[in-house]
């Protein structure tokens, strides 16, 4: 008799092995939005004589047009996915399906000339960084956590599917102008960056099929495959080096009314990352046919199952070399309208150069307390990797000497874990002398 999925079982484990890995990633990050900027100095009173500061931040967030952030957080905390649990997720699965993560952790330090005569602001910090973006196919999804038996007698396509897993680390060093009358100010920021780890895989074109009893699989595939040196993978490895820029420029409209407007601009991490000649390079373009074989064979002779595939056999030998891969660049305009009384208006705009996301469209309101110790903002915002989210910001000036920011970039992701698809956290803590 014959073992009809030990063949399939073991192809799919060897086959689908990088695509699985770099899916996966995102449980090892529970990290869309690298331009909330957590990292850059808030000083607790703008008017303040205290000329240096020390910022520490956190922030990540994750979007998907089709996980759910119950079924995402339950796979990060080794919950059991039962199939009740996968069906559900099935369920939201639509033929192409985007996918965008992200945390940093960063340290930062800021020095201004004589506030009195604020010309320059120069800023130092150092950055932890992670990513995770692309898309992927309902059928990969369902390899993924099923394995080929859900495609007996069908074909699982896996075409399309695009992933790609960055982690560096930045130092990066920002100079400030603001304008005589203090109204504009122009920020231009350069940055050394260190490659630590990169794992992406592009699927142009994947197609599995599994007999209907399970004895054959027929493959079809045209993919690459990436990745950093792997016996290289502890913290702060240098896999790479490259560089990245970042500008951001914000004037008032108008000299004084009731009403100011102000207009914003930024541009996030226009850079790239040179990987080193121990760069392993896979590219496969293959059809292949694969039959079961009779496990009464080896029970009677135990050896090494000649007809099963080894990796080698399937994806074959890698080639080493430098791989360039350009930083996610990011870019948002924002326009606010400030009211004679406490609160204020926006409308933001954001765009980044990741191929599977959508322009993000962001309507804001906001309050601020007597005396400028509490601003609250929150809003409603539409696009990037998923639908709709609420973000949601507080900060609290403690004294004249401590600021402390908390965000979330979905507050209903953390209400509607079942419903929502984005979540993400940010914090930062200023401390000025």
């Amino acid at each position: 008799m014959t073992q009809p999925f030990l063949l399939q079982k073991r192809i799919y484990n060897k086959r689908a092995a990088a695509f699985v890995f770099v899916l996966f990633i995102m449980g090892k990050l529970h990290a869309q939005d690298p331009m909330v900027n957590a990292w850059q100095p808030w000083w607790p009173d703008a008017d303040t004589v205290r000329r240096h500061a020390i910022t520490f931040s956190g922030e990540y967030s994750t979007a998907s047009d089709a996980l759910s952030n119950s079924f995402v957080q339950d796979y990060y905390q080794g919950e059991f996915l039962d199939s009740g649990k996968k069906a559900r997720q099935e369920e939201m699965l639509i033929s192409s399906n985007r996918l965008g993560i992200y945390n940093g952790y960063s340290a930062s330090y800021s020095w201004r000339n004589n506030p009195d005569t604020l010309r320059w602001e120069f800023t130092a910090a150092i950055r932890d960084r992670k990513a995770l973006y692309g898309k992927f196919s309902a059928d990969a999804f369902r390899l993924a956590f099923e394995g080929n038996r859900a495609f007996e007698g069908s074909t699982a396509d896996l075409g399309g599917s695009h992933l790609t897993y960055l982690h560096w680390q930045q130092l990066q060093l920002q100079v400030s102008y603001y304008a005589l009358n203090k109204r504009s100010v122009a920020s231009f920021g350069f940055s050394v960056l260190n490659g630590q780890q990169l794992q992406e895989i592009n699927i142009r074109e994947g197609k599995l099929f599994t007999a209907s009893n399970g004895t054959s699989i027929d493959m079809t595939t045209d993919a690459s495959y990436y990745s950093s040196d792997t016996a290289r993978t502890r913290f702060f490895s240098n896999n790479g080096a490259g560089t990245s820029f970042n500008f951001r420029f914000s004037t008032y409209l108008n000299d004084s009314a009731p009403f100011l407007h102000h207009f914003s601009f930024l541009l996030q991490d226009l850079g790239y990352i040179s990987w080193n000649k121990n760069a392993l390079i896979y590219n496969v373009d293959t059809s292949e046919h694969f039959e079961g074989v009779d496990v009464s064979d080896y029970i009677l002779n135990p050896s090494d199952i000649p007809a099963l595939p080894t990796k080698d056999s399937l994806i074959g030998a890698p080639s080493k070399g430098r791989v360039i891969t350009f930083l996610p660049m990011g870019l948002r305009a924002q326009y606010t309208l400030f009211t004679p009384w406490r609160m204020w208006m926006a409308a933001d705009v954001r765009a980044w150069s990741y191929t599977q996301s959508a322009p993000q469209f962001s309507l804001l309101g906001g309050w601020k307390g007597k005396k400028e110790k509490v601003f609250l903002h929150s809003g409603i915002s539409w696009g990037g990797f998923t639908t709709w989210q609420v973000p949601f910001e507080l900060h609290w000036n403690i004294n004249s000497r401590f600021g402390v920011t908390l965000g979330t970039t979905n507050l209903a992701g953390y209400m509607l874990p079942e419903k929502m698809r984005a979540q993400g956290l940010y914090t930062n803590l200023t401390v000025a002398f």
